[in-house]
């Protein structure tokens, strides 16, 4: 993978977000979380969210049943779709597919890769992070 995996989320999952982003740099992938980036305030943290996904060549999404609520989540995947960038969704906790929004129907048809409950088994930490990281593998 030549380019880097942008990982969008919800500011509330953002501890799960960086442990999910160190153990992936420590298993030598490139990974772009805002947070890590160190955009402070005053940036232009919109512009550089753009620039890291247009240099991206997977987006990782942790889904929550909050996800969907936030604009800029919803930009991430769309602007993902658009680009042919490799989309893989994470299902942090249980969402209602339901609700996710119409315009993001195509969500149905990729395979998600869930971490529920993670917290209380770690094998399930384990796995998740392994197929995350079978998929990015496979990208470009």
């Amino acid at each position: 993978m030549s380019k880097h995996a942008f990982i969008s989320y919800k500011a509330e999952d953002a501890n799960f977000v960086i442990q999910l982003a160190t153990d992936l740099k420590n298993a030598g992938f490139r990974v772009w979380v805002d947070r890590l980036q160190g955009i402070v305030t005053g940036d232009e943290w919109l512009a550089a969210i753009g620039k890291a996904l247009e240099n991206s060549s997977a987006l990782i999404a942790v889904i929550t049943p909050e996800y969907f609520t936030t604009r800029y989540c919803r930009d991430e995947l769309i602007y993902a779709y658009l680009h042919d960038i490799r989309i893989i969704p994470i299902i942090l906790r249980p969402i209602d597919f339901k609700t996710i929004p119409k315009n993001l129907f195509w969500l149905e048809d990729i395979h998600f890769i869930s971490f529920e409950n993670y917290a209380y088994d770690e094998q399930i930490y384990k796995d998740g992070l392994a197929a995350i990281q079978d998929r990015l593998r496979k990208i470009d």
